[in-house]
């Protein structure tokens, strides 16, 4: 018969859970919008930002739109100004001489220089990342407001420009070429938009040394924005590519074509790269200093050449010779030494050019370039097989035996004034007549007799080459 049949088959009732018909189900609840920290009102949102650093407001920026405009409205406020300048209100910022005034502070602030660069750059950072979406001179417009606070006063103003100069290529870090040109524009623009700080230094009229000040002040800026701060972090190739760019926006957007371009390059090369103290910018030295030695030449016309050679890479912007005969007259005749050393350092490619288009103009512009070739050539140690060379470059230059004769006698009549300069120096008791006194008997020595052998003995360039040689 077997067992009885159970119910195995049967389904086991569930309990089902009732639900009130209001509540929402468990996967709406998320979808529920909250209350965040985009939705506090100004004041209460402000304050929470004032207790964030600058890279914490950096990283907020990027989250959603509407924290960015909070932050960058916050970043305008008042209240930001120890969130955005830390280095402004550190002990070291407050016991610094030089005070810059800051839109809404009650008090001139100092500027702390061990902690300056990294707070620029990150705010140059910040910066970025709040104008992102914007067009490339909007951006840098926009960017601007954040260091336009910052004004100079007296003092340096060295170390705000240098700061400031951080903060630009950190905002432009990693910006493609043809969008630095576009910022370059835009940043002269509006340098020059409130007193035409750089325009008004570049006229012919104005005479350097007599608003020192204003001099200053563009000196620092260019130098930072056009070349020190440049291109930060890269290897050294990437880096003259970079400064050489940077020059050339320069040149271009601050000295349009025109009958005085030439001028205007040669003040803007010289303002930018002409030493300066707290007095002022020291446009003396070219008229007076002579450098003792080649290490001397290099630390005051070593960053002058380096430009010089960024703008005549190809394409050239303005012929090199024409801008150095503008340059060695800025803001007066520069001494002959000087234009030696700069002759130097630029190398004997640039040196021929400049003396055979200088020969073709004026046989006492050329005289005085070389007699202060061969000087400095004498003062720095160095053989005058290259003297002998220019020289014989001139005298194969020019064409007619009269304008030779009339090279060869203003060479001679600008040794011939060093001499008696070295005697009323000696008179004087000048402490750099004695030594001085050497090196101008060297050269007329050594020039005078290859001018004879040239003027009169009519020695080929052949044979005049073995000569120098020989010595």
């Amino acid at each position: 018969m077997g067992l009885p049949r159970t119910g195995r088959g049967k389904k086991r009732s569930s309990q089902s859970t009732s639900q009130d018909n209001d509540s929402s189900p468990p996967k709406r609840l998320h979808l529920s919008q909250k209350p965040g920290l985009a939705d506090l009102d100004g004041k209460a949102i402000q304050h929470v930002f004032s207790f964030l650093n600058l890279n914490e407001l950096s990283r907020l920026a990027m989250s959603t739109r509407s924290l960015a405009s909070n932050v960058f409205n916050f970043s305008l406020s008042v209240k930001a100004l120890p969130t955005l300048f830390p280095s402004m209100f550190t002990p070291a910022a407050r016991a610094a001489q030089t005070r810059y005034k800051v839109e809404g502070s009650p008090t001139a602030l100092g500027l702390d220089p061990s902690s300056a660069r990294l707070n620029f750059r990150r705010l140059g950072e910040l910066a970025k990342r709040l104008t992102c979406l914007l067009p490339t001179k909007e951006r840098v417009k926009v960017s601007a407001k954040f260091v336009g606070r910052l004004t100079y006063q007296e003092g340096s103003a060295a170390p705000l420009m240098s700061a400031i100069g951080v903060f630009i290529h950190a905002l432009m870090r990693g910006w493609e070429d043809v969008e630095c040109r576009s910022a370059a524009d835009a940043i002269l623009q509006m340098f020059n938009a409130g007193e035409e700080q750089l325009s008004e230094l570049l006229t012919e009229e104005y005479i350097l040394g007599s608003r020192m000040r204003q001099e200053l002040l563009t000196r620092s800026f260019l130098y930072s924005v056009f070349h020190q701060e440049v291109a930060p972090g890269v290897n050294r190739a990437e880096g003259r590519r970079q400064q050489r760019l940077w020059i050339r926006y320069l040149v271009t957007f601050a000295c349009p074509p025109g009958r005085n371009q030439v001028v205007a390059v040669a003040r803007l090369l010289l303002l930018m790269t002409t030493p300066a103290r707290d007095q002022g910018v020291q446009w003396v030295d070219h008229e007076e200093a002579i450098p003792a030695t080649m290490a001397v030449a290099s630390a005051r016309y070593g960053l002058l050449v380096s430009q010089l050679h960024h703008l005549s890479n190809q394409p050239q912007i303005l012929p090199l010779a024409d801008l150095l005969a503008a340059m060695f007259k800025q803001p007066t005749r520069w001494l002959p030494e000087n234009v030696g050393s700069v002759l130097l350092l630029l190398g004997q490619v640039a040196t021929k050019q400049f003396l055979l288009q200088a020969v073709v103009t004026s046989a006492e512009e050329v005289a005085h370039a070389f007699t202060g070739l061969a000087l400095m050539t004498a003062r720095f140690r160095r053989p005058f097989t290259a003297v002998f060379h220019r020289l014989d470059d001139l005298v194969e230059g020019v064409e007619e035996e009269g304008e030779r004769d009339a090279l060869l006698s203003a060479i001679w009549r600008s040794l011939t004034q060093e001499v008696r300069e070295l005697r009323v120096a000696q008179q004087a008791g000048e402490d750099w007549a004695e030594e001085g006194g050497m090196h101008i008997f060297k050269v007329v020595r050594e020039v005078g007799k290859r001018m004879m052998e040239k003027a009169y003995m009519g020695l080929p360039r052949a044979e005049s080459s073995a000569l120098s040689n020989e010595e």
